[in-house]
């Protein structure tokens, strides 16, 4: 292999740990959970991708790779499963996974006569929320609001029209807020290899509970003589 293959070779390997640290930090995926992980498999790559594995660099300094290839994928999965599964079949899983906007290939490597792709994440963490999912407060509040006018002739659709934008309002708010505490911690995250779409939930829920949806939500609770 000539130097500048060499060069090229090993710029493309730096690839396999460098990639991560630019990588979105939190992305929806306009999908349901349940159609993305239809095998316990599908969760192990990610999963896998996520953890990542520790190996040696160069002058004995250690980096953490976050891109496996479909035969590491197999082998590492094969492990944890209780049927074991067959290089074919991964690959399946990978191409589904890939289309579902989850992984994408990192970079290929040549090695030996083959060239060998290496699969990674296309974001450090993912929200599953498809448009079926986020509609449903539509009908939530539909069906509150016939609730409140059947105990009270006074209350209009539109008021609770109104309070379903300012709910879609403080959620945009809210999680704009919480991306933004994220990237501003985003060098203490990978310094400590937190997952952020762990964090990312975990925020979403504190944070149904500030001031702005807590009035919101307790005028509804008012109109429809529910305590809370």
């Amino acid at each position: 292999m000539s130097k500048k293959s060499s060069k090229k070779e090993l710029e493309k390997k730096e690839l396999l740990y460098s990639y991560w640290n630019k990588l979105p930090l939190v992305v929806s995926i306009d999908i349901p959970y349940d159609e993305v992980f239809t095998h316990e498999v599908r969760n192990l790559i990610i999963y896998f991708i996520r953890k990542g594995k520790e190996e040696k660099w160069f002058e004995g300094t250690k980096r953490i790779r976050h891109a496996f290839s479909a035969k590491e994928l197999l082998e590492m999965s094969n492990k944890k499963l209780d049927e074991k599964m067959k290089l074919q079949s991964m690959y399946f899983h990978i191409q589904k996974l890939q289309e579902f906007g989850i992984i994408d290939a990192v970079t290929t490597l040549h090695k030996g006569r083959h060239n060998i792709a290496y699969f990674g994440r296309t974001a450090r963490g993912f929200i599953f929320e498809s448009k079926k999912e986020k509609s449903k407060y539509i009908d939530y509040f539909a069906e509150a609001g016939r609730y409140a006018k059947a105990l009270n002739p006074d209350v209009s659709e539109a008021q609770f029209k109104a309070f379903l934008e300012e709910f879609k309002s403080i959620n945009i708010e809210s999680d704009r807020d919480t991306i933004q505490w994220l990237q501003e911690r985003v060098d203490f995250i990978n310094e400590n290899n937190i997952d952020t779409a762990t964090m990312y939930s975990f925020l979403r829920r504190i944070n149904y509970q500030n001031r702005k949806m807590t009035t919101l939500l307790k005028k509804v609770a008012d109109l429809i003589s529910y305590d809370i």
